[in-house]
């Protein structure tokens, strides 16, 4: 309160005054101590530096029923699961993940609104591992490990009110790392299954990668082609029995180590499986005829189909 004496000014303070401003800067002190002690929640451009985590739902996360649940295959990703029918819609999709950004966008195929990403490339996947292992080493996730004979593990956080759930499968060729908080990267998806991270449970999430599996690698390829009968200079009439008594014969690169026979089938066409390698083709001398195009060197590459097509000549 002010008051006037003798030409001086003078400041009277009030109890209830002094009060308030003592209040005032208690709030203010207790404002600091708090911003201080949680120096983490608040969002920052500094990567070191990551929000508190919030952890909004109980630590006992069980698996649930599969009855109804459909199966899915994904040779090109190398695994197969099973998934609710609920999300049969988005089944398939290939869709950006959490791992990329929009300029160097990192895709994945979509189970719902998960999204699996397969992790092959050594600096992919030390950045998914890194990711997946800051939230795994925090006090304030919930982690699960999966007891299928895989190495499965599953992270569930909560941030700011928006769930963060990953997942991560560790393989001998590569890993798949589980995205279940696309649905905020992903229009499709968010426009499917609503809020980031909160369109699929804890539950299920731990029933699909219960039911994970990863395909057999493959190791071996096909060889296949046709041979032809041909006379001097033209095509000529030929029976199947013609081409049913002829041989083919796989060698090792050296030449002399057989590796597999078979006969030629009535159309003149033949099938080998063989390990991935390579190897040297040619053809049974027991009959008359003989192709120039033979001894052939071929090479078998793992999952896929080598084709080499072949004239036999009567006249030779």
């Amino acid at each position: 309160m002010l008051k006037h004496k003798k030409g001086r000014l003078h400041y009277h303070i009030t109890p209830w005054v002094a009060m308030v401003i003592i209040a005032a800067l208690a709030a203010l002190v207790a404002i600091w101590l708090w911003t201080k002690a949680n120096d983490s929640w608040v969002y920052t451009n500094d990567p070191t530096r990551y929000p508190k985590l919030r952890q909004s739902f109980s630590k006992v996360i069980t698996a649930v029923g599969t009855v109804g649940w459909k199966s899915y295959r994904d040779d090109g990703y190398g695994f197969m699961l099973r998934y609710p029918a609920k999300y049969q819609k988005t089944v398939g999709s290939i869709v950006g993940s959490v791992l990329g950004t929009t300029k160097a966008p990192v895709f994945g195929t979509s189970v719902g609104p998960l999204v699996f990403v397969k992790v092959e490339q050594t600096a992919l996947k030390n950045k998914a591992r890194a990711k997946f292992n800051f939230y795994w080493e925090s006090n304030d996730c919930i982690k699960k490990s999966v007891n299928t004979g895989l190495d499965i593990k599953l992270v569930f956080c909560e941030i700011e009110g928006e769930a963060i759930n990953y997942g991560l499968v560790r393989g001998e060729e590569f890993d798949i790392f589980v995205d279940g908080y696309t649905a905020g990267y992903d229009k499709e998806l968010l426009n499917t299954y609503g809020l980031p991270g909160k369109s699929v449970t804890p539950e299920e999430m731990l029933t699909i990668l219960s039911t994970f599996t990863f395909l057999p690698q493959a190791t071996t390829g096909t060889l296949y082609g046709k041979a032809t009968i041909v006379c001097p200079g033209t095509l000529c009439s030929s029976s199947p029995e013609d081409y049913l008594s002829r041989e083919i014969i796989v060698f090792k690169s050296d030449g002399t180590t057989e590796v597999a026979r078979s006969y030629l089938k009535s159309d003149g066409t033949y099938t080998q499986k063989l390990p991935a390698g390579e190897y040297i083709l040619d053809m049974s001398s027991s009959f008359v005829g003989s192709s120039q195009e033979l001894p052939k060197k071929i090479t078998i590459t793992a999952g896929q189909t080598t084709t080499f097509n072949f004239n036999i000549d009567t006249s030779r």
